[in-house]
């Protein structure tokens, strides 16, 4: 099999993913999240992979009062992007975010350190007019378990000798793909 078979690449994409669960410095740990709004105003941030579900899903946190959650609840479809610089491989990912609300209770393994980013006070986003005035409540756990079921995902590897990409599409449990035209 040829290293950049379809078969090849669409593994490479799972092995990125996954390798950045573990390597905390992987270029694939911060992804790009677009989420666009009713009216269609683009939003554009970076969030952390925190989990996937091979061949399916991937997963992010993020506080239940966040805009992002605003525009899911609006529309559901987003598209994630991923940037290996060393590498030169772009990967881009798109499907339908479901948002589930975690119990408290389901958190017990996770770290005080990073639970404490979901008890502000105020909303993410509020106006404050110091950083310091920003308050916790560690009564008050804020949140939210982002799942990204995938429908197409699209790969760039670029070279000075020829670039590659391809797209693939998932149809029922299995990625159909094509090379594209870089």
């Amino acid at each position: 099999m040829k290293t950049n078979s379809l078969h090849a690449i669409l593994d490479t994409i799972w092995s990125k993913l996954e390798s950045a669960l573990v390597e905390r410095q992987s270029p694939f740990k911060i992804m790009s999240l677009a989420t666009s709004d009713q009216a269609g105003t683009v939003s554009q941030r970076s969030v952390v992979l925190r989990a996937i579900e091979r061949g399916y899903a991937l997963v992010f946190y993020t506080d239940q009062r966040s805009a992002k959650l605003r525009d899911i609840d609006q529309n559901d479809q987003v598209s994630l992007l991923f940037y290996d610089s060393n590498d030169q491989v772009q990967v881009t990912c798109q499907g339908v975010a479901q948002v589930k609300n975690v119990d408290t209770a389901d958190l017990s393994n996770f770290s005080l350190r990073y639970r404490k980013d979901y008890t502000t006070t105020l909303a993410p986003g509020t106006s404050v007019g110091d950083p310091e005035e920003v308050s916790y409540d560690s009564d008050k756990l804020h949140f939210a378990q982002v799942n990204v079921i995938l429908s197409k995902i699209g790969y760039l590897k670029l070279d000075r000798e020829r670039h590659i990409r391809a797209s693939f599409k998932r149809i029922d449990n299995d990625w159909v793909g094509d090379y594209l035209v870089p």
